[in-house]
């Protein structure tokens, strides 16, 4: 529960000649122009750029937005589309997973390339939704609970899957492959 809008008040950068300071942005845009004032608001960014500082902690605007039941059902018109980049993360590691199960069921090998496949995919993604939320100044607190869930998935159940469905199979490459998970 928030207990003052206090700990969520938009924080000063220093700003550099590369910036752009918006101080015009609208509701319908995530902030009002009070909130932006003298706010870094976006900077000039690419996908390709080596700057991975962190973006701003989420307002009082959006965790508002998040925790109240004002809007029932309106998860999808909360992300952003570096979320549904993570989706597509989350995808891949979860396709990563059904091809071990196929491979299991069939002993076609095919399928394990199709799963090894599908991780270095989720990882392209997961590079990928990081750069657009930093490229577009925009990120959600669905997006970095959904971030966190598309990782788990990607790098800590499908890796764990193949391994399985390869051949770790004994009792002591069960418990490696559950340190491995859980360290992860």
């Amino acid at each position: 529960m928030v207990d003052s809008d206090e700990d969520f008040a938009p924080q000063e950068f220093p700003h550099k000649d590369t910036d752009v300071i918006v101080d015009n942005r609208d509701e319908n845009e995530g902030y009002s122009s009070e909130e932006v004032d003298g706010t870094l608001s976006r900077r000039a960014s690419s996908i390709f750029s080596i700057n991975t500082t962190p973006l701003a902690p989420p307002n009082a605007t959006d965790i508002q937005k998040f925790t109240s039941d004002e809007h029932h059902f309106s998860m999808m018109r909360n992300l952003h589309m570096a979320d549904y980049i993570t989706m597509l993360n989350g995808f891949s590691g979860f396709y990563s997973i059904v091809s071990c199960l196929r491979f299991t069921l069939t002993g076609k090998p095919h399928y394990v390339q199709r799963a090894h496949f599908f991780i270095l995919l989720g990882m392209c993604f997961d590079f990928l939704d990081g750069r657009v939320a930093r490229l577009r100044n925009r990120s959600s607190l669905m997006g970095q609970e959904l971030d966190s869930l598309a990782d788990l998935v990607s790098f800590g159940v499908a890796p764990a899957a193949i391994a399985f469905a390869i051949g770790f199979q004994t009792t002591f490459d069960v418990m490696i492959l559950s340190f491995l998970f859980f360290a992860v």
